[in-house]
């Protein structure tokens, strides 16, 4: 058998000592033991607070078929976890609707999303009510997402529609 360069003989590299063997000897990408134990404690943060960092998938998907959104391909309307927290992808900060949805949570996320529309309150202040944001399909926690047309028009609408018992869970 032909080596080219230079050939290296260590008990590592010819799986002649366990894994055990190699961290106590040093061999391997040379971790030290409190490195390995530093990144064992940040595994076990991250698995601890995976629940809180993470929008969770069902409660998305409540509020996409609630709300009936849909996404379309234009981006104009994307469904994000925007509806209730600052950040697309969910997480553990709340923006003012998703405040209102988790103050009227009584177990059902389907209930807390029409009571918060039936409070009739204007989360983010920027003159819609929540429902009528919805409806209009814009971010009733964001005041720079509000709807093009007047306010009076989108009740009307609203009420064409069904009113507020058109978010009722299903």
């Amino acid at each position: 058998m032909r080596y080219f360069g230079s050939r290296q003989n260590n008990a590592w590299q010819n799986n002649r000592l366990t894994l055990k063997q190699a961290y106590w000897s040093g061999i391997g990408a040379g971790y030290s033991r409190q490195g390995l134990v530093s990144a064992g404690f940040i595994v076990l943060l991250a698995l601890f607070f995976w629940p809180a960092a993470v929008a969770r998938p069902s409660y998305r998907l409540q509020a996409i078929n609630q709300f009936n959104l849909v996404a379309d391909s234009g981006g104009v309307r994307v469904v994000t976890c925007q509806y209730c927290h600052l950040s697309p992808n969910g997480g553990a900060f709340w923006n003012a609707f998703g405040d209102r949805v988790r103050s009227s949570f009584k177990g059902s996320i389907g209930e807390a999303l029409y009571q918060a529309l039936v409070a009739m309150e204007d989360s983010d202040g920027d003159g819609y009510a929540d429902v009528l944001e919805v409806f209009a399909g814009t971010l009733p926690g964001d005041a720079r997402s509000k709807p093009l047309v007047r306010a009076q028009f989108l009740w009307q609408a609203l009420e064409k529609a069904g009113g507020v018992d058109i978010y009722k869970p299903r």
